[in-house]
């Protein structure tokens, strides 16, 4: 799966990470539980070799593949043993860095261990005590490998984390399912057997025609899935009455929550879809942003002074004219994307785009500001605005890894230069140049 992503193209490292967990989740689940699921007999469904198979990838989540990830042989043969053998200096980097890792490879491991203690909790109810240590044990051995020995991430967003808040959803739907169909094939084994009284009875000994013919022993399927039967279905006759009512109660949770879960994660598109189909384009229903009116407010860290607003469109909001808020007005909040170029020899990303201090190779706490009549075809932009930081400590400065600047360009003009990077300009607030450009670009940063 890793290598078909890498085959494809994504604008962004969220975008690939999102692909790649997509890609893992699904071969995972797949081959650990559903294959598994469909090619075992249903009457060996609780042989012993098939629990033990199942509680050894448990036990392996729990503790063998954390701690494998915590002594980070790799990196230490690296380090130790491989680096003081480095020819460069940028071998020697290159081996001293920390251990590369996958975000989407973390979270699919989470999940397909929660997956599958779900999905045999009805014949393997240990496995959620396994599992819960197997999370804590991770969530720690994660946590000291991402301080101390892995690489520094790349910039991501929180949606995988959301995506993998619906997968959960459906894992616990799946368990629901399972569980429903594994508690009404008890006890797998299609014979029904009553006493002379017509009672039911499952005990081996009584049930063998050879020993005790007493009983009265019958074939059935046990299997509800070979009947067409998926949630709801009718009371089997090899059920007891205990049986019965557990089987009952999943039925009616599992009927709830495919209705929930279908609701709260495919009910808004699913409507949005209909709606543009048959009526148009759904109006836009969301608040706008208006400045604050007090420091109490939720957003009062965007309230600036009256005088700071000239030239701000206003809209009635709620009965009342109000501010918009702009740009100019919330700049030491603003985020945005400057062009760069990552790779996995380099320790920080590799900037591309032009900026005045950055060409005369000044550190940031030394730059001087947005130059005065600067024209917008020339960047610039404040440091923070950069997904990473300068080290002076460790001589790692923006300019030392800005493409701009890579020494083979020196034989290009300036000027010519400028034509072959991305051109990103924010104009200050308050300043007499960001009010005569907003009027020539009808923006107050661009």
């Amino acid at each position: 799966m890793k290598i078909l992503n890498s085959f494809e193209r994504h604008p962004t490292n969220t975008d690939s990470q999102s692909s790649l967990l997509f890609k893992l989740v699904a071969a995972r689940w797949t081959i650990s539980a559903i294959v598994v699921y469909i090619i075992t007999p249903w009457t060996t469904t609780i042989d012993a070799d098939k629990i033990k198979g199942i509680m050894s990838i448990l036990l392996a989540d729990c503790i063998t593949t954390p701690t494998l990830r915590l002594l980070n042989i790799g990196h230490l043969v690296n380090v130790y043993v491989l680096s003081p053998f480095a020819k460069t200096q940028q071998q020697l980097e290159t081996l001293l860095k920390g251990a590369p890792w996958l975000l989407a490879e973390r979270y699919s491991d989470m999940t397909k261990t929660l997956y599958i203690c779900l999905f045999y909790s009805a014949i393997l109810p240990t496995g959620y005590l396994v599992t819960a240590c197997a999370l804590v044990y991770n969530f720690w051995v994660d946590k000291y490998c991402l301080l101390r020995t892995w690489q520094v991430p790349p910039m991501l967003d929180a949606s995988i984390a959301a995506n993998t808040r619906s997968r959960i959803a459906i894992v616990v739907l799946v368990h629901l399912i399972v569980s429903l169909h594994y508690y009404a094939g008890w006890p797998f084994d299609n014979v029904l057997c009553t006493d002379p009284e017509g009672n039911l009875d499952h005990d081996p000994m009584n049930c063998n025609a050879e020993l005790n013919n007493m009983y009265t022993v019958t074939r059935v399927n046990t299997n509800v899935w070979q009947s067409d039967d998926f949630i709801w279905f009718n009371r089997r006759s090899y059920m007891t009455d205990g049986q019965f009512d557990v089987v009952l109660a999943y039925q009616v949770t599992s009927t709830i929550a495919v209705i929930l879960i279908s609701l709260y994660y495919f009910g808004q598109s699913f409507v949005g879809f209909l709606w543009t189909l048959f009526v148009g384009v759904i109006a836009d229903s969301t608040d706008p942003a208006v400045r604050p009116e007090s420091e109490k407010d939720d957003n009062a860290a965007y309230l600036v002074d009256e005088s700071e607003l000239v030239n701000c469109p206003k809209i009635n909001h709620e009965g009342r004219e109000r501010y918009l808020i702009e740009s100019r007005s919330i700049l030491d909040t603003l985020e945005a994307y400057v062009a760069q170029a990552q790779h996995p020899q380099l320790g920080v990303p590799q900037l591309a785009v032009y900026h005045p201090e950055m060409a005369a190779k000044l550190p940031s706490s030394k730059w001087q500001g947005q130059p005065q009549g600067a024209p917008l075809t020339d960047s610039w932009f404040p440091a923070e605005m950069l997904s990473w930081n300068e080290n002076e400590r460790f001589d790692v400065f923006f300019y030392d890894n800005n493409l701009f600047l890579d020494p083979i360009l020196s034989s290009v003009p300036e000027e010519n230069r400028k034509k072959m990077f991305s051109s990103f300009h924010v104009i200050p607030k308050a300043t007499e140049g960001a009010t005569a450009m907003s009027s020539v670009t009808q923006n107050p940063a661009v």
